[in-house]
């Protein structure tokens, strides 16, 4: 695949079925606690008192952005907006400027790589307002980060 990380992750994310799946459930979840244990990897590094749904990129460097063009075709590809689901693709594009400006630091995994493969697999989450993320009406507590900072990966 060639382009910049910005655009290889935009078209991604545009060619995404947002139709969910029973398929291959367990593997989405699995995307997800991957994703909190990161998210939570990721809060310590920088500091935020926000976990696990954050902008990393914010943190490590605001004047890196990815263009306004490229996150408004995302978030029109997009068809759960506003939402956690929304946020998550915008924070994840800024996430590959810093990629394409080369300050991402390599001793951290990608934060929001296993959500954007949760969404591949099939449609997305939504946040149930108790604590617990909802997928496919599943729900799962979110914990404390420090819950899943030692965790072995998920994926």
């Amino acid at each position: 695949m060639t382009g910049t990380c910005v655009s290889r992750l935009a078209q991604r994310i545009i060619a995404i079925d947002w139709n969910s799946s029973d398929e291959d459930f367990r593997e989405r979840v699995n995307c997800m606690r991957e994703f909190l244990r990161r998210s939570a990897l990721w809060a310590r590094r920088v500091g935020s008192p926000v976990w696990p749904f954050f902008d990393v990129a914010e943190q490590l460097n605001p004047a890196i952005r990815a263009s306004a063009q490229t996150v408004d075709e995302v978030l029109q590809s997009i068809p759960m907006r506003p939402s956690a689901v929304a946020d998550t693709c915008v924070w994840a594009l800024h996430f590959a400027a810093l990629c394409d400006a080369g300050e991402v630091p390599s001793d951290l995994p990608d934060p929001y790589e296993t959500l954007i493969d949760m969404y591949e697999l099939g449609g997305g989450f939504s946040l149930d307002g108790t604590g617990a993320v909802e997928i496919d009406l599943r729900t799962m507590p979110l914990k404390k980060p420090e819950d899943w900072i030692d965790r072995p990966p998920f994926v």
